[in-house]
């Protein structure tokens, strides 16, 4: 298992790549040695840690947390945290303006991606 120090300058670097997309997030301690980053203003927002190996995400389904997807290079649980933010923005952006109701979610999700020039999340 990495050291604290370790966990956090990986997670500093995945922090950075997602706030090309203009992504608040937070670095938080819920349990034990393990240091988490999670989107902020994002419903049930997934945890990724960097504890050992590659980048894991863990995710809340049930009020239980459950290990979705493990050993992540830094880009691909950059978009983990990215997509899910997104999402959560489409559908409050949805929710506050009644005109957007009338497109999908995938076409609103496309325009909003392309108006991130610093970054490249893949559309997942």
């Amino acid at each position: 298992m990495r050291t604290e120090a370790e966990q956090i300058a990986g997670l500093l670097t995945l922090q950075q790549i997602i706030g090309t997309f203009e992504v608040n997030t937070v670095m938080l301690r819920p349990t034990g040695d393990v240091v988490f980053v999670q989107a902020v203003d994002t419903p049930d927002a997934s945890e990724v840690c960097y504890a050992s190996g590659g980048y894991d995400v863990w995710r809340w389904r049930k009020g239980k947390r459950r290990l979705a997807e493990t050993d992540l290079d830094v880009g691909a649980a950059a978009n983990v945290v990215i997509m899910e933010y997104m999402r959560a923005k489409v559908r409050r952006a949805k929710k506050n303006d009644p005109r957007l109701r009338e497109y999908s979610d995938d076409e609103l999700l496309t325009h909003l991606l392309k108006g991130y020039q610093g970054g490249k999340a893949a559309a997942a």
